[in-house]
């Protein structure tokens, strides 16, 4: 059995001249997000062998506030990875399929819209208004959980996974349809 868990940042103050895409750190919404979420995460066992980080301000900002919270514990292993900063779901979905086969929970932190790409293509099926709700939005700091029947990472398939989890922070004050990062579910890998 393998299991990823898709971590969107939490939401982060908006590009200006003074910090880059890459210094972005998280805004008062999205720290609080990670506060009011505590317990849906708790139940929901965000626990990993590994965790998987962009190196962007706002994604390393999300994991602290995850450890922060007593979710995630700092000392496991953690990378914060390069090729991970706006990866598409194709560079993803390679990033999963390499890693060791003796981690079985996998947590990957990151940034759409090739995050919610990838956990639309690797679910096949999971609780109905799950899979509505993640084929519609992966706002910040949207946390889905997906299980494979596996067991090596490369044997990770498209489609295969069981969505047991999809998590948002309360969309009131949000338009929807507006949010950066909406996708549709007819991603082609190449």
């Amino acid at each position: 059995m393998k299991n990823i868990i898709f971590v969107r940042h939490a939401k982060a103050v908006e590009e200006n001249a003074e910090n880059g895409d890459m210094r972005r750190p998280l805004d008062a919404i999205g720290k609080a997000s990670i506060i009011r979420q505590r317990p849906a995460l708790r139940k929901m066992d965000i626990s990993s062998d590994l965790v998987l980080c962009s190196p962007a301000r706002r994604t390393r900002e999300t994991y602290e506030g995850l450890c922060d919270a007593g979710l995630l514990n700092d000392s496991q292993c953690v990378e914060f990875q390069d090729d991970l900063y706006m990866a598409t779901a194709t560079k993803l979905y390679q990033i999963v399929k390499m890693q060791r086969n003796d981690f079985t929970n996998l947590i990957i932190i990151g940034h759409n819209p090739g995050l919610h790409q990838l956990a639309l293509a690797l679910v096949g099926v999971g609780a109905e208004l799950d899979l509505n709700q993640l084929a519609q939005r992966f706002p910040p700091f949207s946390v889905a959980s997906v299980s494979f029947d596996a067991n090596r990472w490369d044997d990770v398939a498209l489609s295969a996974g069981t969505l047991d989890a999809f998590i948002y922070p309360d969309m009131s004050g949000y338009n929807a349809a507006a949010l950066p990062g909406s996708v549709s579910a007819g991603y082609a890998f190449t």
